[in-house]
């Protein structure tokens, strides 16, 4: 059956009109009972403005019209909080206000499943603890233990006791973490729940101080410590950049790790608006300038490569302008080619900058490239049986700007140049692959060579 385009009349079948218009004799007769019956059928009823004056001569205006679907979910979770406000204004549903402090009470504390003397002997074997040997308060005492103290309301904590007789002082067992500076107060720690917080470190690719509150620590205590291995990790990436050699078959490249911008009189980028300046003499300045954090690498190929990293100096550059590629003075300031072991099974692969070649053939290394401009991205070697390019090194530049934290910021708050915990995580990234999977004995090892 056709649908009703409401252009037929149900009255005499009529195609040029309705109903409400038909002239046949009876018509007006047969709507006034149609009304009767169902009012609405016909004529819908006005809108009933509320007040007088100039709120009843207004007219009613349409509803707005939400394009975006970003603002179609605003509304919706407008609704609902405008929904649970009623409810709880109204008194049908409770509304808690939970404060800080019973928030964690409220978080289960797990660092009970964990034995408090196993991980304390885990701590010692791997280096977080030093065992120590004369108590601090008479000093010529020897200490044994592990005990807990009588009457003490600290769960979980372990003591050391002094063996002479008019001593017997107590001494904490995480007296012995020297690479813990700050941390002088152990209430809220013990050895379970620094295990635990090391291990949430460890297994991690960004860890939060989140991560150790269900463990029983205070956010401000595992932020403490994970300062301080996280400082252990840049110290030892920097001692890596400086003595660490590579060996084999190495591709080097550059990439950018964030982009950000600065004013035309910025004092704290002084120095190089003044490069562009000199570089572009009869230019315009701009408004602004945008500046890329550029990383160059060196990884080995294989199964166990390392890698170095290091920053490369910042360029001004005009709105719009192309990144810049690695220059001559960029390659020699990274200084890859004087941490290379020179051999013949030694070939350096890069994507076809030709700042890599020159100072590749003047360190006297075997060169060979691929053109990415030119969609060229794997190239046999001639007379080899290896392949040249810098595929290995690519997939490292995805991961490590995954392992950047996003909702970090570029600018430091202080110095507003480069913030310095973006530079320690790329840092601590060249460290934790150099470290592979034994991250856990690395940082045991730095643990147990720092000193108070």
């Amino acid at each position: 059956m056709p649908a009703n385009l409401k252009k037929t009349c149900s009255l005499c079948g009529g195609k040029d009109h309705n109903v409400a218009t038909c002239t046949l004799p009876g018509a007006q007769r047969y709507r006034d009972a149609l009304r009767s019956v169902r009012p609405c059928h016909l004529k819908r009823k006005a809108r009933v403005l509320r007040g007088d004056g100039v709120a009843a001569s207004r007219k009613p205006g349409k509803k707005a019209a939400f394009s975006s679907p970003k603002a179609m979910r605003s509304m919706k979770d407008m609704k609902k909080w405008q929904k649970k406000q009623r409810k709880w204004y109204s008194g049908t549903s409770e509304k808690v206000h939970s404060s800080r402090k019973d928030r964690a009470q409220e978080t289960p504390d797990l660092s009970h499943s964990v034995d408090t003397q196993c991980a304390t002997q885990t701590l010692l074997a791997a280096g977080f603890l030093t065992k120590l040997d004369t108590c601090d308060k008479c000093g010529h005492g020897g200490l044994h233990g592990f005990f807990t103290r009588p009457g003490s309301k600290e769960n979980g904590q372990l003591y050391y006791r002094c063996d002479v007789k008019e001593c017997r002082a107590y001494t904490n067992v995480l007296a012995g973490c020297r690479w813990l500076k700050n941390m002088v107060r152990f209430r809220c720690i013990n050895p379970s729940r620094l295990y635990l917080t090391i291990q949430a470190y460890t297994h991690k690719q960004n860890p939060r101080r989140q991560d150790a509150t269900a463990f029983g620590v205070p956010p401000k205590a595992a932020q403490c410590i994970f300062d301080h291995l996280r400082s252990m990790e840049v110290q030892a990436a920097e001692r890596q950049l400086k003595d660490m050699k590579l060996s084999g078959q190495i591709e080097v490249d550059a990439t950018s790790i964030r982009t950000f911008r600065f004013g035309a009189s910025s004092q704290s980028f002084a120095p190089e608006i003044r490069k562009w300046q000199a570089k572009h003499k009869n230019a315009r300045k701009p408004t602004h300038f945008i500046c890329h954090l550029r990383v160059a690498g060196a990884i080995e190929r294989g199964p166990a490569g390392r890698v170095l990293l290091d920053v490369l100096p910042l360029v001004a550059l005009t709105p719009g302008a192309r990144p810049p590629t690695e220059s001559s003075h960029d390659v020699n300031q990274t200084r890859f080619f004087e941490k290379i072991q020179r051999g013949r099974g030694t070939r350096i692969h890069a994507d076809g900058n030709r700042a890599w070649k020159a100072e590749a053939k003047k360190a006297g290394f075997q060169f060979s490239s691929v053109s990415h401009s030119r969609m060229q991205f794997v190239k046999k070697v001639p007379r080899k049986k290896l392949f040249t390019g810098t595929q290995l090194l690519d997939s490292f530049w995805k991961i490590l700007k995954q392992f950047v934290v996003s909702n970090l910021r570029t600018r430091g708050k202080f110095d507003r140049r480069v913030d310095r915990r973006l530079l320690d995580q790329i840092k601590a990234f060249m460290y934790r692959h150099n470290a592979g999977h034994n991250l856990w004995k690395e940082l045991g090892k730095l643990a147990k060579k720092s000193r108070r």
